[in-house]
């Protein structure tokens, strides 16, 4: 819905959180449907460049971060969580560099883990996963939700 929209939407801090209004980027994974959640990250993520607004810049790059980590796809996740720490820490925002960091934690935790576990233990460790991957996901909501407020009251106060 959102990505038809986006060749003609007008990149600006007045309209970055309208863009999105009902928050379907977050909702999504809830659902299941991380490949749209991860379009509207990207969008999103190419909205804040273009207007310069690195908080929503490392709102973003979290939120692509956790959907790397939720698929098990822990190399992009830390990537994605450092670019977004780094990005936390030029704004100065404590709360983001705190989840950034909790981020990197679990990734490596699941990596290390997964390295300990025979084949057969990983394959239904993986299985499992995807099967919870879902509740994960409503947990990243609620966090990514928060993030998302700073970042649109961010903007707006910049406006302003």
């Amino acid at each position: 819905m959102l990505g038809r929209t986006a060749p003609a939407f007008r990149a600006s801090p007045a309209n970055l959180y309208a863009a999105d209004p009902t928050g379907a980027g977050l909702t999504r994974p809830t659902r299941g449907d991380t490949d749209a959640a991860e379009r509207l990250y990207r969008n999103a993520l190419h909205l804040y460049r273009t207007t310069g607004s690195p908080l929503g810049q490392a709102t973003a790059t979290l939120g692509l971060g956790e959907l790397a980590r939720v698929r098990s796809d822990y190399g992009t996740a830390e990537r994605l969580y450092r670019n977004a720490l780094h990005l936390y820490r030029t704004t100065g925002s404590p709360l983001g560099q705190a989840t950034a960091t909790l981020g990197l934690g679990l990734t490596q935790d699941e990596r290390a883990m997964l390295s300990l576990m025979k084949p057969k233990d990983r394959a239904r460790y993986l299985l499992q996963r995807r099967i919870n991957e879902k509740a994960e996901m409503a947990v990243l909501l609620s966090q990514l939700q928060e993030l998302r407020h700073q970042t649109a009251m961010s903007v707006i106060n910049n406006i302003r």
